[in-house]
């Protein structure tokens, strides 16, 4: 998937990038400016359920590789 800055909006984009990094980097993120501007950009609830449904949709693909493989 393309996840280049000028398909998305910026709050958009800064969210993708936030879980992508969190992801990959299992949880630290190596971007503080990316941190911050996530943390600016959304409120602390908002933030809560951006990670929930990243958790959630991680857990599901995880699954799904395991029950059908």
């Amino acid at each position: 998937m393309d996840l280049s800055p000028d398909r998305f909006e910026r709050r958009e984009w800064v969210a993708l990038q936030w879980v992508k990094s969190y992801l990959l980097y299992e949880g630290t993120l190596p971007d503080p400016v990316l941190a911050a501007e996530f943390e600016s950009l959304y409120v602390s609830t908002r933030r809560v359920e951006i990670f929930a449904v990243f958790k959630l949709m991680l857990f599901f693909n995880m699954l799904a590789n395991t029950v059908w493989q």
